[in-house]
Protein backbone atom coordinates (compact mmCIF):
# COMPACT_ATOMS: atom_id res chain seq x y z
CA UNK A 1 0.00 0.00 0.00
CA UNK A 2 1.60 3.59 -0.91
CA UNK A 3 2.32 5.45 2.08
CA UNK A 4 2.88 9.34 1.79
CA UNK A 5 6.64 8.59 2.81
CA UNK A 6 6.78 6.38 -0.46
CA UNK A 7 10.13 7.76 -2.36
CA UNK A 8 9.78 6.56 -5.94
CA UNK A 9 5.94 7.03 -7.82
CA UNK A 10 5.56 2.86 -8.44
CA UNK A 11 2.99 3.55 -11.47
CA UNK A 12 3.78 3.97 -15.03
CA UNK A 13 2.29 4.21 -18.52
CA UNK A 14 0.41 0.63 -19.64
CA UNK A 15 -0.76 0.93 -23.67
CA UNK A 16 -3.47 -1.57 -24.35
CA UNK A 17 -3.05 -2.14 -28.48
CA UNK A 18 -6.43 -4.17 -29.48
CA UNK A 19 -7.10 -5.51 -32.80
CA UNK A 20 -8.05 -8.17 -35.06
CA UNK A 21 -6.61 -11.36 -36.44
CA UNK A 22 -5.48 -9.25 -39.28
CA UNK A 23 -3.87 -6.64 -37.23
CA UNK A 24 -1.09 -9.06 -36.44
CA UNK A 25 1.32 -7.16 -39.00
CA UNK A 26 0.83 -3.94 -38.16
CA UNK A 27 1.40 -4.56 -34.60
CA UNK A 28 4.54 -6.67 -35.60
CA UNK A 29 5.43 -3.31 -37.35
CA UNK A 30 4.58 -1.49 -34.51
CA UNK A 31 7.00 -3.28 -31.90
CA UNK A 32 9.86 -3.18 -34.53
CA UNK A 33 10.31 0.76 -34.85
CA UNK A 34 9.86 1.49 -31.08
CA UNK A 35 12.57 2.18 -28.75
CA UNK A 36 13.86 -0.43 -26.15
CA UNK A 37 13.40 2.19 -23.37
CA UNK A 38 10.36 3.39 -23.63
CA UNK A 39 9.17 3.27 -20.20
CA UNK A 40 5.99 1.96 -21.51
CA UNK A 41 4.28 -1.63 -20.98
CA UNK A 42 2.43 -2.92 -23.37
CA UNK A 43 -0.83 -5.36 -23.72
CA UNK A 44 -1.72 -6.63 -27.12
CA UNK A 45 -5.08 -7.76 -27.33
CA UNK A 46 -5.85 -10.00 -30.45
CA UNK A 47 -9.84 -11.07 -31.07
CA UNK A 48 -9.71 -14.06 -33.56
CA UNK A 49 -11.63 -17.40 -33.78
CA UNK A 50 -10.20 -20.43 -31.05
CA UNK A 51 -8.90 -22.10 -34.17
CA UNK A 52 -6.55 -19.29 -35.64
CA UNK A 53 -3.25 -19.80 -35.40
CA UNK A 54 -2.02 -17.05 -33.94
CA UNK A 55 1.51 -15.75 -34.57
CA UNK A 56 1.61 -13.54 -31.55
CA UNK A 57 3.63 -15.73 -29.20
CA UNK A 58 6.24 -16.14 -31.87
CA UNK A 59 6.33 -12.77 -32.26
CA UNK A 60 7.07 -11.41 -28.34
CA UNK A 61 9.59 -14.84 -28.48
CA UNK A 62 11.70 -13.19 -30.96
CA UNK A 63 11.88 -9.70 -29.38
CA UNK A 64 14.43 -9.15 -26.80
CA UNK A 65 11.89 -8.22 -23.89
CA UNK A 66 13.78 -5.82 -21.39
CA UNK A 67 13.11 -6.31 -17.93
CA UNK A 68 13.13 -3.41 -15.74
CA UNK A 69 16.20 -2.90 -13.65
CA UNK A 70 16.19 -0.32 -10.65
CA UNK A 71 19.61 -0.68 -9.34
CA UNK A 72 22.88 -2.23 -9.60
CA UNK A 73 25.01 -3.11 -6.84
CA UNK A 74 28.50 -4.35 -6.70
CA UNK A 75 29.10 -7.92 -4.87
CA UNK A 76 30.66 -6.07 -2.15
CA UNK A 77 27.32 -4.22 -1.27
CA UNK A 78 25.28 -7.27 -0.98
CA UNK A 79 24.35 -6.03 2.25
CA UNK A 80 23.03 -2.65 1.11
CA UNK A 81 21.00 -4.24 -1.66
CA UNK A 82 19.39 -6.69 0.77
CA UNK A 83 18.29 -3.14 2.68
CA UNK A 84 17.02 -1.77 -0.46
CA UNK A 85 15.19 -4.80 -0.87
CA UNK A 86 13.55 -5.13 1.96
CA UNK A 87 12.56 -1.47 2.16
CA UNK A 88 10.72 -2.43 -1.43
CA UNK A 89 11.74 0.59 -2.64
CA UNK A 90 12.26 -0.40 -6.41
CA UNK A 91 10.73 -0.42 -9.08
CA UNK A 92 11.78 -3.20 -11.19
CA UNK A 93 14.77 -5.77 -10.76
CA UNK A 94 17.83 -4.86 -8.36
CA UNK A 95 20.88 -6.89 -9.79
CA UNK A 96 23.95 -7.91 -8.07
CA UNK A 97 26.72 -7.53 -10.11
CA UNK A 98 29.45 -10.52 -9.01
CA UNK A 99 33.08 -10.36 -10.09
Amino acid sequence: MATNNDQHDHSFPIVGIGGSAGSFEAVRELLEHLATDTGLAFIFMQHQSPDFDSQVVPLLASKAIQPVIDRVFDFEDVVEAHRYMERNANFGKIILRVP
